[in-house]
């Protein structure tokens, strides 16, 4: 139920609108214009009250994917009565300003840091191939560019040192070569391993009950998973939701109508208007005969 106390106030974004800050800001000014409290917003949107303080806050970094915020700021637009495609399109705005002054900051660190790296890499090859030409002027000496004369010394010394006298070395006959046709072949497959491909047995299920819910509209859902809360929240159309229990997950869907449930992989027939909020509960005796009927 909207507020009474509501008062008139300009719906359309400010001109100041240009960054994160400057649009919760207005967003603030806005909701407050009209009288209107962030939890009451929250208990008739079921935002939780985190998102739409992180919103006003221009916060945009604590909150969820930008499908989601695209989701909770029509849903506030439409309750403090603003527009909400302008809403939307000032968000992505400010969103987008604020990416380009974070990367405009990160730019020129980045850029000392590639230089640095550069530079050690620079030095790292300069010391390769220092090593490389010590070490081949070490190992081919006669081309050492210093000591030349010391070379030719060498050379010399060696030239004028007497030859040892020749002996003659006994050459041994060589074996007689074994006739052709005398080897026996190796037996094939003699040392070779046969090995068997077995197939890898199929992947063990998450949990006993895997249920995944698909989302064809904007539905709030609230779930149980094992008795224990797992969410309570609103979605948008194209989203999807994988629930994993061991015995029990209880629902409560805003909208049963743009709902699609399968429970281990078989689909699950839901039945309701438009608009009317249904409790489903699925269990494993359920998932059992939906298995059956799929497979009879």
């Amino acid at each position: 139920m909207k507020n009474s106390k509501r008062v008139e106030v300009e719906d359309r974004p400010a001109e100041s609108v240009v960054d994160a800050e400057s649009f919760g800001t207005w967003l603030r000014r806005q909701r407050q214009g009209r009288d209107i409290g962030l939890r009451e917003i929250s208990e008739q949107s079921k935002i939780s009250i985190r998102y739409l303080q992180a919103l006003e806050a221009g916060r945009f970094d604590v909150l969820p994917a930008p499908v989601f915020a695209k989701g909770f700021l029509r849903q506030y637009s439409r309750y403090v009565g603003l527009d909400s495609e302008e809403v939307v399109n000032a968000y992505l705005a400010a969103k987008r300003s604020s990416e380009e002054e974070e990367s405009v900051e990160d730019s020129p660190p980045q850029r000392g840091r590639n230089a640095r790296g550069r530079g050690w890499l620079i030095v790292v090859l300069l010391l390769v191939v220092a090593v490389a030409v010590a070490l081949f002027y070490a190992w081919n000496e006669e081309w050492w560019p210093f000591g030349a004369a010391d070379a030719t010394n060498t050379a010399a010394s060696r030239s004028a040192e007497p030859l040892a006298p020749a002996t003659e070395t006994p050459v041994e006959a060589p074996a007689p070569a074994e006739p052709l046709g005398t080897t026996e072949p190796a037996a094939v497959g003699t040392d070779a391993t046969e090995v068997d491909e077995v197939p890898s047995p199929p992947p063990e299920p998450a949990a006993p009950l895997v249920v995944d819910i698909d989302f064809t509209g904007e539905c709030w859902i609230k779930a149980r998973v094992d008795g224990r809360p797992s969410l309570s929240e609103t979605r948008v159309q194209g989203e999807t939701i994988q629930l994993l229990a061991e015995d029990r997950v209880e629902l409560t869907l805003g909208d049963s109508s743009v709902v699609s449930v399968e429970v281990n992989g078989n689909p699950m027939a839901l039945t309701g208007q438009p608009g009317a909020v249904r409790n489903v509960v699925i269990d494993l005796e359920s998932a059992q005969a939906l298995e059956a009927g799929i497979d009879s």
